[in-house]
C-alpha cells in the first residue's frame, strides 16, 4: 500500500495482495522491497505456521513454513511446535537474508526461509491447563487461533548481532547475547503472573536498554503496563505514568531521531512521552478512538495501525523531535522544516460544493466541509488520504496572538518568495502537544504554483485559529529561510524547499500507465514506505502535516 499516490487519493487499485492470510505481520526485505514475508495462518494451505514468501516481480508466492503440520481440531498438546495466530517475524538488521520468528522456540534461518533451525528451548509456561483442545462440548473450536504458550514478542538487537529478546504469552522474558546458544530467564522484572508480553522495543542510542509494552486484559486486568530497562534486565523501572488506570498498552515505540522521545499504543488511542516515558500525555488529534495494535516510525513520519478503523500516518514528526524548554519558553519559535519535495499529481477536477462528491478518474467518494476558517476539506468515504502537497512550516506561540501574524518566505539570496498572512479567527479548540502547542503553516505548491496556507493555534488560555491564502508561481529548487513575526514576537528559521536530485531509491514496476507531463510511462519508484518518484521527472512526495490521515479505508 503506497502512502501517496499521484492521484487524488489512495484506493483499493494502488495496493497489491501480498499473500493469502487472514492475518499475521508482513515484512518487506530491506534491500528488495519487491520480496515480501507473509504470517499466513487461517487462509493457507501446507499447515503449520503458514509461513509464505511472495516476490512481486515475478508474482511466485512460495510456502516456507517451518514445520508443515496441520493444526486443526487438536489442542496444543500434540502439536511438535506451537505457533500463535499473529506469531512474530523478524528479518536480522545486521543481515537481511537472517530471518527469525517465535513459537514456543525461536527458529532462525539464514536462507530467506529455505531452511530452518530452533535456537532456543520451549520459552514458555507451557502449562498443561494452557494446551487443551478449546471449545466443546459437540464440537472443538481449535482452528489455529486458539494456540496459547508461544512467544509473542520478538526482536534482535539493532546494536548487537547475536543478542536476541523473546517475551512470552504467558509471561515470560528470555535474552540471549550469543545468537541463541545459550538463553537467560530474566526474572529481575516485577510482572504480574500470566502478563501477556506483547511488544519488546529496543532503544536506538543504548545498547542494553530495550522497553516492554504489555497486557493482562484477558485476566480482567486493564491497567496499562510499560517497563525499561537499561542493563540487559538486571533491573527494570515502571514507565506508564500518566496513561489513563484502565488503557492498558499494547505497543510502545523509540523515536530514532530523539533521545526519550517514546510513543505508545493503547486500547483506545496513542500517547507520547517527551522524557523516557517518565510522564505521559495523550496524542490524539484527530485520531480515531481505536485500539492501536503497532507503530512504525519511517522517513520521519508516525504509522499507527488500528484494530477496525483502517491505517492512519503522522506526517512529519520533526516538530516534536526538536520540541525543548527553549522552545516551550519563549514567546515564539519557528521550527526548522524538513527537506520537502515538490510532488507532481493530476488535475483535480472533482467539485467543492458542500456535500457528497465524487472523482470519476479516482473512483474515490467523498465528503466537502468547511472550517470555521472557511477553508475547504475533503474526507474521503472510501480511499486513504494522499499527505498535503508543499512544505509544511511549525512554529509555536506561547499565546494566541491578538494581532495578524505574518510569515515570510525568503530563498538563499534573500529575495522574498512568498509573504503569508495569518488572521486571528473564532476557533475550535487545537489538540495541545508537549507544554504548550504548535501553530503549523502549510505552503502547498504544484506546477501552478503556491496555493493556499493554514495556520493554527493554541494558548494556554484559550485557542485560535486561521487560515490565508496567495497565489504564485512555483518556486525553484533552492534553501529556504522563513521568519515569523507578530507584533513583538518574531522567530527565523532555515530549510530546503525541492530536492533538484532525490537520495537514491529502488525501482518498482505499477501495473498501470500513468502520465507525467505529457509523457506516458508505467515505471514508478517506491521510496520505502513513505511515498513515491516519478522515473520520468524524479520528482518524490514526502511532505507532511500535523494531522493523521487514513491510508487504506479502501477496505473497509
Amino acid at each position: 500500500m503506497p502512502s501517496r499516490t499521484h492521484r487524488a487519493a489512495i484506493t483499493w487499485g494502488d495496493c497489491y495482495i501480498a499473500g493469502t492470510g487472514e492475518s499475521g505481520y508482513i515484512l518487506t526485505h530491506p534491500n528488495n522491497p519487491d520480496i515480501v514475508y507473509v504470517g499466513a495462518i487461517g487462509s493457507s494451505p501446507g499447515g503449520g505456521n503458514a509461513l509464505q514468501r511472495y516476490d512481486h516481480r515475478t508474482g511466485q508466492l512460495r510456502l516456507i513454513t517451518t514445520w508443515p503440520e496441520y493444526m486443526g481440531g487438536y489442542g496444543s498438546e500434540d502439536h511438535k511446535y506451537r505457533f500463535a495466530w499473529t506469531y512474530p517475524i523478524v528479518i536480522s538488521p545486521h543481515d537481511a537474508n537472517t530471518l527469525y520468528i517465535g513459537g514456543n522456540m525461536v527458529f532462525r534461518s539464514v536462507d530467506e526461509g529455505q531452511s530452518w533451525q530452533p535456537i532456543s528451548p520451549d520459552l514458555t509456561r507451557a502449562d498443561p491447563e494452557t494446551l487443551k483442545p478449546t471449545g466443546g462440548p459437540v464440537n472443538r473450536d481449535s482452528i489455529g487461533a486458539e494456540v496459547y504458550a508461544t512467544v509473542f514478542a520478538l526482536i534482535e538487537s539493532p546494536h548487537e548481532a547475536g543478542v536476541l529478546w523473546a517475551g512470552s504469552d504467558d509471561g515470560l522474558l528470555h535474552l540471549s547475547r550469543n545468537g541463541g546458544e545459550r538463553w537467560q530467564h530474566i526474572d529481575t522484572l516485577d510482572l504480574p503472573e500470566w502478563t501477556l508480553i506483547s511488544c519488546i522495543e529496543p532503544s536506538p542510542f543504548e545498547k542494553g536498554t530495550v522497553y516492554l509494552a504489555c497486557t493482562r486484559y484477558k485476566n480482567d486486568d486493564y491497567r496499562p503496563y510499560l517497563y525499561k530497562t537499561s542493563d540487559y534486565g538486571a533491573s527494570w523501572q515502571r514507565i506508564d505514568s500518566g496513561i489513563a488506570e484502565h488503557d492498558f498498552t499494547r505497543v510502545i515505540r523509540a523515536d530514532p531521531a530523539r533521545r526519550g522521545l517514546l510513543y505508545a499504543g493503547t486500547e483506545t488511542g496513542l500517547y507520547v512521552s517527551f522524557d523516557d516515558g517518565q510522564q505521559w500525555q495523550r496524542f490524539q488529534l484527530n485520531l480515531p478512538v481505536s485500539p492501536i495494535h503497532d507503530l512504525v516510525l519511517k522517513d520521519g513520519d508516525l504509522i499507527a495501525g488500528t484494530h477496525g478503523r483502517s491505517i492512519w500516518v503522522l506526517d512529519d514528526l520533526s516538530p516534536l523531535q526538536q520540541m525543548s524548554d527553549q522552545v516551550t519558553s519563549g514567546a515564539a519559535w519557528l521550527f526548522k522544516p524538513r527537506t520537502t519535495v515538490r510532488p507532481l499529481t493530476g488535475i483535480d477536477w472533482s467539485s467543492t460544493n458542500p456535500g457528497k462528491q465524487y472523482i470519476n478518474a479516482v473512483g474515490g467518494q467523498f465528503i466537502v466541509s468547511k472550517t470555521p476558517e472557511n477553508a475547504v476539506e475533503r474526507h474521503f468515504l472510501d480511499a486513504g488520504q494522499n499527505p498535503p502537497k508543499g512544505a509544511m512550516i511549525t512554529y509555536f506561540l506561547n499565546d494566541a496572538p491578538e494581532q495578524p501574524l505574518k510569515l515570510s518566505i525568503a530563498d538563499a539570496s534573500a529575495q522574498s518568495s512568498a509573504t503569508l498572512v495569518a488572521v486571528p479567527s473564532r476557533s475550535r479548540a487545537r489538540s495541545r502537544r508537549a507544554n504548550g502547542s504548535f501553530r503549523q503553516l502549510s505552503v502547498s505548491t504544484a506546477s501552478l504554483g503556491i496555493c493556499a496556507a493554514v495556520g493554527r493555534a493554541k494558548s494556554k488560555a484559550a485557542s485560535r485559529s486561521s487560515r490565508a491564502k496567495c497565489r504564485g508561481h512555483a518556486c525553484r529548487p533552492a534553501s529556504i529561510r522563513g521568519r515569523g513575526k507578530s507584533a513583538n514576537r518574531s522567530s527565523a528559521r532555515a530549510g530546503r524547499w525541492c530536492r533538484s536530485q532525490p537520495s537514491p531509491v529502488q525501482r518498482k514496476i505499477w501495473p498501470r500507465s500513468t502520465i507525467c507531463r505529457g509523457r506516458s510511462t508505467i515505471r514508478w519508484i517506491r521510496v520505502g514506505r513513505a511515498g513515491t518518484v516519478c522515473a520520468i521527472c524524479a520528482s518524490s512526495s514526502t511532505a507532511g502535516q500535523s494531522a493523521w490521515r487514513s491510508t487504506s479505508r479502501a477496505r473497509r
